[in-house]
């Protein structure tokens, strides 16, 4: 009841999203060229979408996203990987960014997003049924292990 109350209050007396689109720090996040991207249509509404594959209100928010993003047809998606749940959260992510150096980061976005688990069985599995090599992961990660932690810590420091 207090927890209501509460969440009452603030949405009562603070906007619980406010305008970006004229911040250079928010211009400079939406171009950025290294993120994963989707374009559907003619990309006319970017979003820009920091998620951890273990937070619950994500993996709902995936869920309608993807059925907003159907019903518009025209919104380009950035995704910034935001592993703030631990280290299961962490390599998940960096098996998504390794991911997308085989051009199927969505795939295993969404995948990631719908999984029970995250132990190293289940992202085998995903990266297989997304039609990815599990040989081809391992081998990104070693070669370009450092240019993910440095991407995972942009997307930290963009995500405050």
């Amino acid at each position: 009841m207090f927890g209501a109350a509460i969440s009452y209050l603030l949405q009562s007396s603070r906007p619980l999203g406010r305008y970006v689109g004229n911040s250079a720090v928010a211009a400079q996040i939406a171009t950025d060229g290294q993120s994963p991207q989707t374009t559907h249509g003619r990309g006319d509404l970017t979003i820009v979408l920091f998620t951890d594959y273990q937070c619950p209100a994500c993996r709902t928010a995936d869920r309608a996203m993807q059925r907003a993003v159907a019903r518009d047809g025209n919104v380009r998606i950035v995704y910034r990987d935001w592993a703030i749940f631990g280290k299961r959260s962490q390599r998940a992510a960096e098996i998504a960014l390794a991911a997308h150096r085989q051009g199927i980061y969505a795939p295993v976005h969404h995948a990631l997003m719908r999984s029970a688990g995250l132990d190293e069985a289940d992202l085998n599995d995903i990266i297989a049924r997304s039609g990815g090599s599990w040989q081809q992961i391992q081998t990104d990660l070693e070669r370009h292990g450092p240019e993910i932690a440095g991407q995972l810590t942009r997307n930290s420091q963009d995500a405050y």
